[in-house]
């Protein structure tokens, strides 16, 4: 049974020996793979790394983008604001100008209507002189009519007169008193 036992030490310790042997391979086999996959992992992780460098140099250069032109901006909404507050200045002067030239219109039309109403007047009497016009000038042909008549029939007695000889000549008077023998 010695022999037996010393068989089964053997037999447990090749036994084990064995089992060591395969898990030593299992192992080597294990972190083999393990290591070509840790490598691989690291190839993927640094061109993951250097696709992130280049990415944040790119986001950089956006970053270094986006705040130019925020600053930019930001210079924009201040001459914006500026400029808001300009044209507010200058809509309440337009207000103003409007309430001016409102009144001033006002004004305008009530001047207008006042000088509508004058020119009604004016025409009222332009046709009352119109009408005295025209009778005075119907008059005055009538009394032109009437002294061509008289200067005719004035001609015709004129040249009547010249053309007969009178039968006597009238006789001047003789004065009576001279201007030497007045009484002084």
């Amino acid at each position: 049974m010695a022999d037996a036992t010393h068989k089964k030490k053997r037999n447990l310790l090749a036994t084990l020996l064995f089992i060591l042997l395969v898990a030593a391979i299992v192992a080597a086999v294990i972190f083999y793979l393990g290591k070509v996959d840790a490598l691989n992992s690291k190839d993927a992780l640094t061109i993951q790394l250097t696709e992130s460098k280049t990415a944040f140099a790119q986001n950089e250069e956006k970053l270094t983008t986006a705040t130019a032109a925020l600053e930019t901006a930001n210079t924009a909404k201040s001459e914006l604001e500026t400029a808001k507050g300009t044209l507010e200045g200058e809509k309440a002067e337009l207000e103003t100008a409007k309430t001016t030239l409102e009144g001033e219109k006002a004004q305008l039309e009530s001047d207008k209507a006042a000088l509508e109403t004058a020119k009604t007047e004016a025409e009222g009497k332009l046709a009352t002189l119109q009408g005295e016009f025209d009778a005075y000038k119907t008059a005055a042909e009538a009394l032109q009519k009437d002294l061509e008549a008289q200067v005719e029939g004035l001609t015709k007695q004129l040249t009547e007169a010249k053309v007969t000889p009178a039968s006597t000549p009238a006789a001047t008077p003789k004065p009576t008193a001279t201007p030497a023998t007045a009484a002084p």
